[in-house]
This record gives structure tokens, C-alpha cells and sequence, in this order.
């Protein structure tokens, strides 16, 4: 391909669904998420029964689910930011609240230092202000079709 490729300058074309960088770039970070979320829940699955206590082997798991849950988010938003691009503001407080959230609870079960979970609440305000914004975003363009 050329410089001057349409196709190349966009990013990829995808069953006639064109994607640019910055969405592939996206995507990338939240497939990357999702997929250690799966590792993740494999890994407090086997190999952390043994090692916790229920309690912090829950936290583990409330982590995987979350951090899950807006991997699985941040793709779909990816999809649309070439057309509602303030979205972006979504895919930023869904990666930091995984940061947040899921991040102090994985440190808490492993480390045990509970003090983390003063942070848990800072990620749970990101992911709901990413879907506050989200909805404001997606009733925004509906207003203007």
C-alpha cells in the first residue's frame, strides 16, 4: 500500500466497516484487558484458592468481573468514536477505573493491605461517569438524526 492509500490513512476496512488508528488502538487496549481478565480469573480460580481467604479471594474476584465487564465496553465504545468522537472520554474513565478499581482490589488480595480499598471507590465513580457520559453522548447524536 501506498502513503496515499485511503484505506492505510484510516486504519482498516473491516466487512465494509471502517476502522481508524485510534480505534484499533482502543480496541487493542481493551481486548489486551479483556484477555487478562480471563487470565486473571484463571489464576484466583486455581491458583489463588489455596493461597487467600475467602475474603480476599471475593475481592480477586469482584475484580476480574469488573475489569471484564468494561474491557467488554471499552471494545463497543471503540466502535463508535470515529462517528461520536467525545466518547472518548468514556474509554478514558473505563481504562482508569479498571486501574482503580480492579487494581486495588487485586493489590488488596494479594498484599492484603486493605487501606487499597479507599481507592476502589475512585475507579466505581469512573466506570459510572463513563457510562453517564456515554449516555449523554449516545442521546446527543440521536437528537441530532
Amino acid at each position: 500500500m501506498s502513503m496515499t492509500d485511503p484505506e492505510e490513512a484510516s486504519g482498516q476496512q473491516i466487512a465494509n466497516f471502517s476502522l481508524s488508528k485510534r480505534q484499533l488502538s482502543w480496541l487493542s487496549v481493551f481486548a489486551f484487558l479483556a484477555f487478562l481478565s480471563v487470565a486473571f480469573g484463571a489464576f484466583g480460580a486455581h491458583a489463588l484458592q489455596s493461597i487467600v481467604d475467602e475474603k480476599a479471594l471475593s475481592w480477586w474476584q469482584t475484580g476480574c468481573h469488573y475489569m471484564s465487564y468494561h474491557a467488554l465496553a471499552g471494545c463497543f465504545t471503540s466502535l463508535f468514536l470515529a462517528q461520536l468522537p467525545r466518547a472518548r472520554v468514556t474509554l478514558w474513565s473505563f481504562l482508569v477505573g479498571i486501574v482503580f478499581f480492579s487494581g486495588s482490589l487485586f493489590t488488596m488480595s494479594l498484599s492484603g493491605l486493605t487501606l487499597l480499598g479507599m481507592i476502589t471507590p475512585i475507579g466505581g465513580f469512573l466506570f459510572l461517569l463513563g457510562w453517564g457520559w456515554l449516555i449523554f453522548v449516545f442521546s446527543c447524536a440521536a437528537r441530532r438524526t
